[in-house]
């Protein structure tokens, strides 16, 4: 999310504006000031929303937490005249996929014997409790999805032939993983057994009644592997996988469970960098799908109740347009040009404030300067 853009300097950039958010360390937990409340939560390493609050990493060195009563940004730290350094063990400054997911914070931290390990704390930070020490690589690097009581997160797993100091040949496998945010039980959902030269990556899209989308790319896998790049779903009660029944080189981007976001991809590079395609809309329970807008390049695309917003960039990622495509009337508004102004807001995500739809994202400044800006607005 919030991506570097050629000529931009970025710094911490992320705005949150949410309802009766106080800093971690003074919220009872439980407490939601009458905000929507999400049925499951995705924490990346940039930035998390939920129903008790904002949380963010942007380019920073530690996380933050976002009071919009007060318009005012809090490391999440509770303890008193902390300078908010790892060499201190400042909460803030060691823990990255922060959420606040039903009465608990969750991250994932290295240990004292340098052992990466997912935890839960109170919203404030402290009892801090290790739910589980992994055994694979890069566990939640793209995100996790925190869904009816489980986290759930890919991960890699390599296994050498020959010995660690003179390997002869190096297999890898991909794995979907959920953790149980009690007992901190692991269970292993899917693995995709990708040898000595393939590679696949889960990202993670959306998540709805116990149902989470992800999209697949994979390359080089061995024969029989039983996977191919494009749009899964993941039933999380039976902990199966199934095709979201797409074209080749149509994906979901966004969705909410009513309504889909599908990228279509109409012209590739000789190296197969995807180069021209097209946004549409797929709705729930129907075949069809209707043309909102073609684009040359694959970005961001962001459902709020109304409509959905994407933006639509020249080849060089610095000029452009976002735009805004209303359900009701089919119609598309430009909403702001990029490459004519140094500072150009662009949409991470929604949530609500005393009621109504919000929207946050990132100010990007480019090479004119280098400073601070924050931003909210409303659709």
């Amino acid at each position: 999310m919030g991506g570097k853009r050629n000529g931009e300097t970025e710094k911490d950039r992320f705005g949150f504006a949410y309802p009766g958010l106080l800093p971690a360390a003074c919220k009872r937990a439980g407490e939601t000031d009458g905000a929507k409340k999400p049925e499951a939560v995705f924490a990346d390493n940039f930035s998390c929303v939920t129903e008790r609050g904002g949380l963010f990493f942007g380019n920073t060195e530690k996380v933050y937490f976002y009071d919009s009563e007060n318009d005012q940004v809090y490391p999440l730290c509770a303890r008193p005249n902390c300078t908010h350094s790892r060499e201190e063990g400042c909460l803030a400054a060691r823990i990255w996929n922060p959420a606040i997911y039903e009465d608990g914070l969750y991250y994932m931290r290295v240990d004292e014997n340098g052992r990466q390990g997912f935890y839960r704390a109170d919203v404030d930070g402290e009892n801090e409790r290790k739910l589980t020490e992994f055994e694979y690589d890069l566990p939640g690097f793209l995100g996790v999805f925190f869904l009816n009581g489980k986290a759930y997160m890919q991960a890699g797993e390599y296994s050498l032939e020959g010995t660690p100091e003179s390997p002869e040949s190096v297999r890898r496998s991909q794995i979907l993983l959920a953790v149980d945010l009690e007992s901190g039980e692991e269970k292993v959902l899917d693995r995709i057994e990708c040898g000595e030269d393939g590679t696949a990556t889960w990202n993670p899209v959306y998540a709805r009644e116990g149902r989470i989308c992800l999209n697949l790319e994979a390359y080089d896998l061995p024969e029989g592997s039983g996977k191919v790049s494009g749009s899964y779903y993941l039933d999380t009660e039976k902990g199966e996988l199934e095709p979201a029944g797409l074209e080749p080189d149509v994906t979901v981007v966004c969705g909410d469970g009513d309504r889909e976001i599908c990228y279509e991809v109409a012209d590739r590079e000789e190296n197969g960098e995807e180069k021209n395609g097209s946004y549409w809309l797929r709705t729930s329970g129907s075949e069809e799908m209707e043309k909102i807008g073609d684009v040359k390049r694959r970005t961001k695309a962001i459902l709020v109740d109304d409509g959905v917003f994407y933006d639509a960039y020249e080849e060089d990622y610095r000029t452009g347009e976002q735009r805004f495509y209303r359900w009701e009337d089919q119609t598309t508004e430009i909403i702001q040009q990029y490459g004519g102004d140094p500072e150009s807001f662009h949409v991470e995500g929604r949530f609500w404030k005393d009621g109504e739809e919000m929207l946050f994202g990132t100010y990007a400044e480019r090479e004119e300067g280098d400073g601070k800006r924050d931003g909210t607005r409303s659709p």
